[in-house]
């Protein structure tokens, strides 16, 4: 009987703690989607940018609907990973850079006298 009563006592603290993790499990599905498939913040910085962005540093929110549903347009900034560090990890795994030419589109290299084909 005491061994019940012990239990009784417990029942509304595990049931109030399991619909907490319930509510923070959630919460953390909603933020893995959203950094997943929508939007990202992301820090850039450097001088390739200026004067749209900071030399010191600018907080970007990159959103990922306009490469899936192709409606990256010449002008638009985008965001691309470094030939150098593709996983990331250093500051400087993302480059941004402003999109000068649209699918099929021949841009001719000054750098390397390369012609190079944009794709998607």
């Amino acid at each position: 009987m005491r061994l019940l009563n012990y239990m009784r006592q417990w029942r509304g603290l595990a049931k109030e703690a399991l619909e907490r993790t319930a509510i923070v499990a959630k919460f953390l599905c909603l933020l893995h989607v959203t950094d997943t498939y929508l939007c990202t913040p992301t820090l850039v910085y450097g001088p390739s940018m200026l004067p749209t962005l900071n030399l010191t540093g600018d907080v970007l929110l990159a959103e990922h609907l306009s490469p899936r549903l192709g409606k990256v347009g010449s002008g638009d900034v985008v965001l691309v990973r470094s030939p150098v560090d593709p996983e990331g990890r250093s500051p400087s795994g993302l480059w941004a850079w402003r999109a000068i030419g649209s699918p099929s589109l021949w841009i001719p290299c000054t750098l390397t006298g390369v012609n190079l084909l944009w794709y998607e």
